[in-house]
């Protein structure tokens, strides 16, 4: 885990951490970069690291953390203004947010820690849930199953979105989603390999 003060030399140092480690990440797996490397490109201390993080894991743990608080206040700030919610999920807005800065997301996905991902946007999306006055009692009852449905298909259609290098707006991405939620393709798949 990660355990950055809220003073600016620790949070200087773990962004130094940080960028030295997506640097290496350009240069060869994740799984083959050591905290030796990191720290000496960072040009900090060992100690330094370890007092930050406790595992090379952890400074892209913090940096999914960091990018998804700003993606709260995005959300947060595009809804203030009565913006519609386009086709439910929230594609749009969110995408849009990953579209300017999608860095760690990629670094998440070459390290095979999509985890982070998944983790991070059910925090995002319980916190959301908690900080609603009238909560529908359906969603209550079952916010587990609430939040495995949004952050599934979110963080899905968002790795899908960079695999693909990007190649279609948020607001396409938003119709494609809404026309093929209301389809019956799928039932008509399973029908039709009936013997």
């Amino acid at each position: 885990m990660y355990h950055i003060k809220r003073d600016k030399r620790s949070e200087t140092s773990s962004e130094l951490i940080y960028t030295a480690l997506s640097q290496l990440m350009l240069e060869k797996n994740f799984e083959e970069i050591k905290i030796t490397e990191v720290v000496a490109r960072a040009q900090v201390g060992r100690a330094t690291f370890y007092r930050n993080f406790d595992q090379l894991e952890d400074v892209l743990y913090y940096k999914c953390d960091e990018r998804f608080s700003a993606l709260h206040h995005h959300l947060l700030d595009y809804y203030k203004y009565d913006q519609p919610i386009e086709y439910s999920f929230f594609i749009t807005p969110f995408l849009k947010f990953w579209y300017e800065d999608s860095k760690i997301v990629e670094e998440l996905m070459a390290a095979k820690r999509l985890k982070f991902l998944f983790d991070a946007f059910s925090r995002l999306l319980t916190k959301g849930f908690n900080d609603i006055e009238n909560k529908d009692p359906v969603f209550e009852n079952h916010l587990d199953y609430y939040i495995a449905l949004r952050s599934g298909i979110a963080i899905n259609v968002l790795l899908c979105w960079l695999r693909n290098g990007k190649d279609l707006t948020p607001e396409a991405i938003s119709e494609i989603i809404f026309l093929q939620m209301g389809s019956t393709m799928s039932r008509d798949l399973f029908k039709s390999n009936q013997p």
